[in-house]
């Protein structure tokens, strides 16, 4: 487990650095790293996260030997999540959970979804209210996740995101599960396209 974290930080070395040098306190993938292990844990916000980081400061920093006295906090953490780029995050992630996923055993299927991110809605109650959602393929079995896609509410829906999911994931042969939500003609046809089998309430 602990190789697949180094090589995830490997990884997120990768993500491109949208900010300036003067007054950056924390690398990049040190901060994504923090994201990633606190929602993990179960943290949503980016209060929780915050949080998470500062009351497991100790642990974080032996367990993957991080030469620095200090983690993000809150406000680093919020800001970086509003200005990375999305689709290189998204793409370098893939690419990491594709090299890292144990095999996949026939009788596990995958399950797809959306959820909404708190602490992303802007304008509330207003008809121009807007939130990202998470979209991810994730084995029923052991509860990692394969691949993700983020949508954003006021430009897409999570119907097309999860088409796009599917045709990108790279898997074939797989039993995919879903909601009622893409119990529709589209989303269907993109799953027998990717070579991959469904079943839908």
């Amino acid at each position: 487990q602990k190789k697949m974290f180094i090589s995830l930080i490997e990884h997120l070395k990768k993500v491109k650095d949208f900010r300036k040098n003067k007054g950056k306190r924390h690398p990049l993938w040190l901060v994504l790293l923090v994201v990633i292990l606190g929602m993990m844990s179960g943290h949503q916000s980016y209060r929780e996260i915050g949080y998470f980081a500062k009351y497991e400061r100790k642990n974080l920093l032996n367990s993957f030997k991080i030469a620095t006295e200090r983690l993000p906090s809150f406000a680093t953490i919020r800001r970086v999540m509003m200005g990375v780029d999305w689709e290189n995050l998204r793409e370098i992630f893939n690419q990491w959970a594709g090299k890292n996923y144990p095999k996949i055993n026939e009788a596990d299927w995958l399950a797809i979804d959306g959820k909404s991110l708190r602490s992303t809605v802007t304008n509330y109650g207003d008809k121009s209210q807007n939130f990202a959602m998470i979209v991810s393929l994730f084995s029923q079995t052991t509860g990692l996740v394969l691949a993700l896609g983020k949508i954003d509410n006021k430009k897409e829906s999570e119907v097309g995101g999860v088409r796009e999911l599917v045709r990108d994931c790279g898997l074939k042969g797989k039993v995919i599960t879903a909601d009622a939500l893409h119990c529709n003609q589209g989303t269907i046809q993109a799953i027998i396209t990717s070579e991959n089998d469904y079943l839908i309430a």
